[in-house]
């Protein structure tokens, strides 16, 4: 006989969508309900390995220390796991390094692990951990072909199996994991449901990655990573991360055109215009291993479905489906993680109701948006600084820069700052910790002490 299950609040989940994100909400959701199943249109590698579905797998992937967390109160040991398969660990301040303004932040142990490894690593790990639980099934090469909804509820969906035959699943909750290019809009409007208020942003940004050997440290010292930002009017910024296989990762970005190129001889000039030489230093030495790829995000979103006075009940959306961020800043893993948690203290919560499901949409969408909210206050200032960036400015938006300003200057001086500035980019605090850090300091003249903080 099956053991009773107190937080049981239905049959089955379905997560359209079997990446970061969708993973993550059957670690956070799948204790919750009999069955948990994840569709996923692309054929999913057996192994660590890029696949078509996800063309940003070969660019930078380092986690931040709030997905990190999350996965070990979701998932414990899943961080070990993650070195144990070959990710780096990197301690913040000393190992992991920033260079802005004209200069590296000072080396300072920030109390923060974070790592390194490819997408694929991280997708294959947590992908293995999840598939480990006990109710939790995986279907690949099944696209979703259409929502059903029944008196504006999501009773299931309509996909397609990989020899085009269709068929229905039933389900008790639907979650959209399908990230940015997913079909939810359409699906959304042909449903005759309107289309959510959305904040977009032209950032006009483009990537190109490849995999080097890593024969030795970039700096002599540790085998670190290390983020070269770009500050107008300079467009052009590099990372470099160790990764598994003993490999450096290369990404060059540039912005409005200004895009680095994919040959070795273009590449390695186009590096070599960065504000810092290391990572120029790094391609002199060691060997491109993997072809060059190219990502180009035109602009970054978020949708605000919060906001519609009507929108199926029992469908929830996560991830990239809500929030694209530009990837530099690595908040997309770590807000796809933050969502699937919202998503399961809210089943927790709800457990002992006579309907835990009823009305969960109206409550989740909400929180969801908070969660958003916090990663996109961060990181909107760094896009719209640049007068080329299309969008509107925000409120308070000259303040937000020059409190950045002020944060900027007096970090290498101020060991608290510089920590401050880590737990927020870590998504660890909120922002206001930067702005109460600066103020104690006696930092903020008064134009300033009202701005809402911003990744500086």
């Amino acid at each position: 006989m099956a053991q009773h299950n107190p937080t049981r609040v239905g049959s089955r989940l379905l997560i359209v969508g079997g990446s970061i994100g969708g993973c993550f909400a059957a670690a956070a959701l799948s204790a919750h309900f009999d069955e948990t199943l994840i569709i996923e249109k692309d054929t999913l590698p057996d192994g660590p390995a890029l696949r078509a579905g996800v063309p940003q797998g070969s660019h930078i992937h380092g986690l931040l220390r709030r997905p990190l967390d999350i996965a070990a109160r979701l998932l414990p040991g899943f961080e070990d796991d993650l070195l144990a398969a070959g990710a780096l660990g990197l301690k913040a301040g000393i190992e992991g390094r920033f260079h802005d303004n004209g200069q590296w932040h000072p080396k300072r142990d920030l109390g923060i692990v974070n790592t390194a490894q490819s997408r694929p690593l991280i997708e294959d790990v947590l992908r293995r951990r999840v598939l480990a639980l006990p109710n939790v099934k995986l279907r690949d090469r099944v696209a979703l072909v259409d929502y059903l909804i029944q008196e504006n509820t999501a009773v299931g969906a309509l996909v397609r199996n990989a020899d085009g035959s269709d068929e229905t699943i039933q389900a008790d909750l639907v979650v959209d994991a399908t990230g940015r290019t997913g079909p939810i809009l359409n699906l959304l409007r042909e449903h005759g449901y309107a289309a959510p208020e959305t904040t977009e942003l032209g950032v006009d940004i483009g990537y190109t990655s490849a995999f080097y050997t890593r024969r030795s440290p970039a700096d002599e010292e540790a085998i670190g990573g290390y983020i070269i930002r770009s500050n107008p009017p300079r467009t052009r910024s590099g990372v470099l991360f160790p990764i598994e296989g003993d490999r450096w990762v290369v990404s060059l970005s540039g912005r409005f055109k200004d895009f680095p190129p994919h040959d070795d001889a273009g590449f390695q000039a186009f590096a070599a215009t960065l504000e810092d030489p290391l990572l120029h230093k790094v391609l002199q030495r060691e060997e491109r291993v993997s072809p060059f790829t190219r990502f180009m995000i035109p602009r970054i979103h978020w949708r605000h479905y919060e906001r519609l006075a009507r929108f199926p009940d029992r469908l929830i959306p996560i991830g990239d489906t809500v929030t694209c961020f530009n990837p530099v800043y690595g908040q997309g893993m770590a807000v796809a993680a933050m969502h699937a948690e919202v998503l399961g203290e809210l089943l927790r919560a709800r457990a002992d109701s006579a309907t835990p499901l009823s009305g969960l949409t109206g409550e989740a969408l909400p929180q969801i948006s908070r969660a958003s909210e916090w990663a996109w206050n961060l990181s909107e200032p760094v896009d719209l600084v640049y007068e080329q960036t299309v969008g509107p400015r925000p409120p308070g938006f000259e303040e937000r820069i020059a409190f950045s300003k002020v944060v900027r200057s007096a970090l290498p001086s101020e060991p608290e700052l510089q920590w401050a500035l880590n737990q927020v980019t870590n998504l660890l605090a909120p922002p206001s910790l930067l702005q109460e850090t600066a103020a104690r300091l006696g930092l903020l003249p008064s134009s300033t002490s009202k701005a809402r903080p911003s990744h500086a």
